[in-house]
């Protein structure tokens, strides 16, 4: 009898000990001070546009782009809603976009030259519609604005 009563104490005490939840990672900060979970992250996001990442990682060899070589270059770009503002901030004939984050949180988007010299940052944040756009030399912030 006092084994019975031993062992089911036992499992009364390990099932009130455990618990079903997960606990979750906290959130860090990125580069961008934007706050992101790591289901969020960089590394764990896989959306399929390893393709599209490929082609925009091409580079422009020409000095002298036309119409037609400037539309492909930034053509995946063409989809996402902030590029009307992007269109209007930054040369998109000199500067060629690299999607560089793409989760469900935020989008950023490097802007490089013909060289591979970074020089704006666009940060898209989802939920809020609120676009961003950082020149990294002269100006700093160059838009902070909701995109319609």
């Amino acid at each position: 009898m006092k084994k019975g009563i031993a062992i089911l104490l036992g499992i009364m005490l390990l099932a009130g000990c455990s618990s079903n939840e997960v606990e979750e990672p906290e959130p860090t900060k990125n580069d961008a001070t934007e706050i992101i979970t790591p289901e969020e992250s960089p590394e764990n996001a896989d959306d399929g546009n390893e393709e599209a990442r490929d082609t925009e990682n091409i580079a422009d060899d020409s000095n002298n782009a036309d119409a037609s070589e400037v539309a492909t270059k930034n053509d995946p770009l063409k989809d996402f809603p902030e590029f009307d503002a992007l269109v209007d901030n930054i040369d998109l004939a000199v500067y060629q976009g690299v999607v560089e984050t793409d989760n469900k949180g935020t989008r950023v988007i490097l802007f490089e030259d013909e060289k591979g010299h970074k020089e704006y940052k666009s940060i898209f944040v989802k939920h809020d519609n609120r676009l961003k756009i950082v020149q990294f030399k002269d100006d700093g912030l160059l838009y902070n604005e909701i995109v319609k």
